[in-house]
């Protein structure tokens, strides 16, 4: 009875654009989690958990948002943090679901840590000093 409410609540739902005084057409919405419903966050993480078994490094998933951390010691954990980006992107491919690589950044902690360019879908990732997470600067 639950699986049916869940798929009840994720089916035909659709969404339009507003504009001030101007309405869009409504469109049928057929992937993707509820953004800002209750269900939102347990669905999303329901949706990615076997993303988060193809990552090597530790991951850390809260709410619509993942974390790859990774101790960079030698050219080796390199590859290990290349290969888990590209098993993402794998992964989202595989389920259809969009990566937002605008937003997708690397961060180097400490002096000693190696500054590789990473990538993702052929694109190099925009490398940051510091970034706010869940409304703390790291």
């Amino acid at each position: 009875m639950l699986i049916k409410w869940i798929k009840s609540f994720l089916s035909w739902r659709k969404q339009r654009l507003v504009l001030g005084e101007t309405f869009a057409e409504w469109v049928v919405v057929d992937n993707g989690v509820p953004q800002g419903s209750v269900l939102g966050p347990l669905l999303f993480i329901i949706y990615i958990n076997d993303m988060l078994e193809i990552i090597s490094n530790s991951c850390e998933a809260y709410a619509d948002d993942s974390k790859i951390l990774s101790i960079i010691k030698n050219f080796d954990s390199i590859i290990k943090l290349q290969n888990d980006l590209d098993n993402v992107c794998k992964w989202s491919k595989d389920w259809s679901a969009e990566l937002n690589l605008e937003i997708c950044k690397i961060i180097h902690v400490g002096n000693n840590n190696t500054k590789f360019d990473y990538m993702m879908e052929s694109q190099s990732l925009t490398k940051s000093d510091c970034e706010k997470d869940l409304g703390i600067y790291i």
